[in-house]
């Protein structure tokens, strides 16, 4: 999956996405890229925890094969926060800006050109873009459908070609 500007914002956002790994948490899995896949930056499972390519991990395996996850990154003031089923595993500061990308473009679970062999093998339930950490967890607020705004705006014109036909029968009697 390939998002073209995803981020109002390069520097500060939140993204949030459910998935469950269906072969192996050992080793590289790569969940985001930030770079159009040239380079290894990004964030990872590794060895059944989050990793973000160089800065520390939580060293504490906790995601396993065939169970649903949350992951959560913000990156907010230059500091990368990663979250794991709505917890806090790891703060770091993102000296490098590793986590901004240039170019607004985010690629999912899918393998960079660096190195071959780290795609994440599993399934995605949904991804969602926050501006930061503070609506992690939270349901998304609905968004009505096309045709349902185009009803609702037809309904509004005729009230108001309605409106001002009232209003020149007035003047005319």
């Amino acid at each position: 999956l390939e998002l073209t500007s995803a981020l109002l914002d390069t520097s500060n956002y939140g993204i949030e996405m459910k998935l469950r790994s269906d072969d192996s948490v050992s080793g590289w899995n790569k969940l985001i890229d930030f770079e159009q896949l040239s380079s290894d930056s990004g964030l990872y499972v590794f060895e059944g925890d989050l990793f973000f390519w160089y800065l520390p991990s939580a060293n504490s395996p906790m995601i396993s094969v065939g169970t649903d996850f949350i992951v959560g990154l913000e990156r907010k003031a230059g500091i990368i926060s990663v979250f794991l089923d709505g917890a806090l595993r790891y703060t770091a500061i993102d000296t490098l800006g590793e986590a901004v990308s240039s170019s607004n473009i985010l690629n999912f679970l899918v393998d960079d050109t660096a190195i071959t062999g780290e795609a994440f093998a599993g399934s995605v339930d949904w991804i969602r873009i926050h501006e930061d950490s503070s609506t992690f967890g939270q349901a998304p607020s609905a968004v009505p459908e096309p045709a349902s705004l185009a009803m609702w705006g037809l309904g509004a014109i005729g009230m108001m070609f309605a409106r001002r036909k009232r209003q020149q029968n007035k003047l005319m009697a």
